[in-house]
């Protein structure tokens, strides 16, 4: 998506998710996420990031493990470090997900 900006030019966003593959060896997969959750992602950008995010956890395995941060002027970790991806942690941060805004600074 371009957009063009009053006077200052032109902006672009690129997003991708990455199609991790899921060989025997490779287990269990151990993924951080970190957000940012700066007042720059607010509206479109934070709803992409969302998305991704939701795609991410429901790709998880149960064995596997993941931490959620989220970062803007100050970080918030919302996982206590790397938490298996069983159903109650990957639940609750998708409820997280849910709430997150760009409210970070």
């Amino acid at each position: 998506m371009t957009r063009r900006l009053a006077k200052a030019g032109y902006v672009a966003l690129a997003s991708f998710l990455a199609d991790v593959p899921r060989e025997a060896s490779a287990l269990p997969f151990r993924l951080k996420l970190l957000v940012d959750c700066s007042g720059s992602m607010a509206g479109d950008s934070m709803e992409a990031a969302r998305g991704a995010l939701h795609r991410i956890l429901a790709g998880l395995a149960p064995q596997d493990r993941f931490s959620f941060s989220r970062f803007g002027s100050t970080v918030v970790h919302e996982t206590q470090g790397l938490v298996h991806a069983r159903e109650a942690h990957v639940a609750a941060a998708a409820w997280q997900l849910g709430s997150m805004q760009a409210d970070l600074g």
